[in-house]
């Protein structure tokens, strides 16, 4: 029998629902909270489902130092990878921190996505709440210092061919 050819008459036996909407929830971040990571190293962002690309190439990702509460605009879309469901945010290399100072070396920095920045496949944003107590440090310089130097600052009659000691 064909029931394409059929009406309902009685439509209180049909029903039906949608799915609610479920949002990309943050499940892991590596490395963890208060970890180190050296320039140029990467902060890992998995999601309980596939999120899509960032619609805008500015996606407001900010680093807020911990100490000055200095916000730092980091905003380069070529270092925030989206693949599948996971993020990858590359920080500053050291190039870019000794030549730009965008982040400093030795300081804690809490990461900060707004909302809108990542999104699922069906654009519901991403549940970041457990972004919300992130921090990473980064690591002590590894530049030389000055420790000493001979002769004393000030020192008189410093010749020219007198030797200079650092240290």
């Amino acid at each position: 029998e064909n029931i394409y050819e059929k009406t309902f008459d009685d439509l209180s036996l049909v029903s039906f629902s949608t799915i609610g909407k479920v949002p990309p929830i943050l499940e892991s971040i590596a490395p963890s909270s208060n970890q180190v990571i050296e320039p140029g190293g990467t902060i890992e962002l998995t999601f309980s489902q596939e999120v899509r690309d960032p619609v805008y190439t500015d996606v407001g990702i900010t680093f807020t130092d911990v100490s000055s509460r200095k916000v730092i605009p980091y905003n380069d879309s070529n270092d925030f990878d989206v693949s599948n469901s996971s993020v990858t945010i590359t920080l500053p290399s050291k190039d870019d921190i000794e030549i730009m100072s965008i982040i400093d070396y030795d300081s804690s920095y809490q990461l900060i996505i707004p909302a809108g920045a990542i999104v699922g496949t069906t654009f519901i944003d991403a549940s970041l709440s457990s972004l919300d107590n992130y921090i990473f440090r980064t690591e002590t310089d590894p530049r030389p210092k000055i420790v000493s130097y001979s002769p004393e600052n000030g020192s008189p009659n410093v010749g020219f061919i007198d030797t200079i000691t650092l240290t």
